[in-house]
């Protein structure tokens, strides 16, 4: 297996992680929630970040998206508050966004999405890459500004499926460690949601990774 290709995503709730032996095996990107709605802060984000930099790691750094609770700017403001100190050039933004329905503050998903991805650039200068299933996905590809998003997709079957996208899937989430095609578990980590990154991203990070390694080492 190309340990470079996948890669894992965790949050407080899941067991400690080995991130140096899971460097050693290959891997370069480790995903991990920050933050959730506009109150939530992840107690081990801050932690696992740092030690994932410090054993070589790109960070993709998370947010659980809570539409039906508050509105994007209140959640983009805790999200990068939890962030910035131990973001390092190079690490990825993420939104997680798992609903599929009018929330009760009138805004649909895709304008939820918009606004909360457009302050979050505004403010950072990154463009995040957008999770969600790929029924959600497909249900919303052909909407403009969405359709040309880097994706992140969960479909835990045999492909990742096809949606009307106006580029290439950036990651397919193909397992939580349970159900979906194997790898099921990875070193380090141990069972886990895997995900499996499209060839020219997962070679640019192997290219990224191993800049940052013999920083690192220095």
């Amino acid at each position: 297996m190309n340990n470079y290709k996948y890669f894992a995503d965790q949050y407080e709730g899941n067991g400690d992680p080995d991130l140096a032996a899971y460097a050693h095996a290959g891997h370069c990107l480790y995903a991990h929630k920050a933050t959730e709605g506009a109150l939530h802060i992840d107690r081990r984000h801050a932690a696992r970040a740092m030690w994932a930099h410090e054993s070589g790691l790109t960070v993709m750094h998370y947010h659980y998206c809570r539409p039906d609770e508050h509105y994007p700017r209140g959640e983009r403001a805790l999200f990068w508050s939890q962030v910035e100190p131990v973001f390092k050039s190079g690490d990825i933004l993420a939104l997680d966004f798992e609903r599929g329905a009018v929330n009760d503050r009138g805004l649909t998903d895709t304008t939820y999405i918009e606004r909360f991805w457009n302050d979050l650039h505004g403010t950072t200068g990154h463009s995040a890459v957008v999770y969600g299933s790929t029924s959600f996905l497909e249900d919303n590809a052909r909407i403009g500004w969405l359709r040309w998003r880097r994706r992140w997709q969960a479909q835990y079957g045999s492909e990742p499926g096809r949606a009307p996208w106006g580029t290439a899937k950036w990651a397919w989430q193909l397992t939580d460690g349970q159900s979906g095609p194997l790898p099921h578990a990875l070193t380090g980590i141990g069972r886990c949601d895997v995900s499996l990154l499209n060839p020219w991203t997962a070679l640019a990070l192997r290219a990224r990774t191993a800049r940052r390694r013999r920083t690192v080492k220095k």
